[in-house]
């Protein structure tokens, strides 16, 4: 059992009553307020065992009239990245708790990034001779499609990295015509050697603790050619929506902070990297990191 205080269950009680008797923005954004506070102040292993025992609260049938919520896996396992940007980005706000899913800083960043890699990737198509391009976690490739549908694959070429295989297949299906390389383990490209201009990855630091995201940014380094560039993106702790994400979607990001960021890169200690830059959206909710190599 959770170790709530009576004040919070009377709080959790009156967010219920509010959102079974008259479902509204204002009483969403009061438990998306209370979800954030609990995450904070609970110790994490509480705030573990309220997010496994969130479902059974009387107020998520109504929460998962969302797209979003409607997906939360059953059991303990965890979404995955695929889960969370793919129905932000495929379903429609047609509903009120839908529409409050896609406002979230959480989903409006999912957005900025899709359109942020979309213009990198238009940029090296545009500059480069020929550019080879690789996304780790490609999903549906979203943020590719208007090049791949374009025909610009006689400018470029595309490779993807993917572990799912009914996601690979789904890709492989959707760009037939494109003949993708796609692989399910990074060693498949590693091995070729320097091949890519552009390395990027949408959702890959967010499931990566520091060793796993070290490890594949230092497989990465030699994978790129000379003044080739990775860019990646990153939750940050300081969203707003992080209890929501974690209670309601039973999403747990590796959250970073600009400097964890650059903590990353000082640690690759890479003998070639020219330089770094860190950024945040618009909403916040992500920061993101581009290496540059010399």
């Amino acid at each position: 059992m959770t170790c709530l205080t009576a004040s919070d269950l009377s709080l959790l009680e009156t967010l219920e009553q509010k959102l079974t008797a008259d479902l509204s923005v204002t009483a969403l954004a009061e438990l998306e307020r209370e979800l954030f506070r609990l995450r904070c102040e609970l110790s994490r292993a509480d705030w573990e065992s309220f997010c496994s025992e969130f479902p059974k609260r009387r107020l998520f049938p109504i929460l998962q009239m969302g797209a979003l919520t409607r997906k939360r896996l059953s059991g303990s396992e965890l979404a995955l990245p695929q889960d969370v940007f793919d129905t932000v980005l495929a379903s429609p706000a047609d509903d009120l708790i839908s529409a409050w899913e896609q406002s979230l800083p959480a989903s409006r960043s999912v957005r900025a990034r899709m359109s942020y890699f979309s213009r990198e990737i238009a940029e090296v198509i545009r500059v480069a001779v020929k550019p080879r391009i690789l996304v780790l976690g490609a999903g549906q490739m979203r943020e590719a499609s208007d090049a791949l549908y374009a025909g610009h694959l006689h400018h470029a070429e595309f490779a993807a990295l993917e572990p799912d295989p009914a996601v690979q297949e789904s890709v492989r299906r959707k760009y037939a015509r494109q003949a993708l390389q796609m692989e399910v383990d990074l060693s498949a490209f590693a091995d070729a050697g320097r091949l890519f201009d552009l390395i990027y990855s949408p959702s890959w630091l967010d499931a990566s603790d520091d060793p796993q995201a070290l490890g594949w940014l230092a497989a990465c380094m030699e994978m790129l050619r000379p003044g080739g560039r990775l860019l990646a993106a990153n939750f940050t702790p300081a969203s707003r929506d992080a209890g929501w994400m974690e209670a309601c979607w039973n999403w747990r990001p590796f959250y970073r902070l600009e400097e964890d960021l650059a903590h990353l890169v000082i640690s690759l200690k890479h003998p070639e990297v020219r330089g770094h830059a860190i950024f945040r959206d618009e909403s916040g909710a992500s920061a993101y990191l581009e290496i540059h190599l010399l």
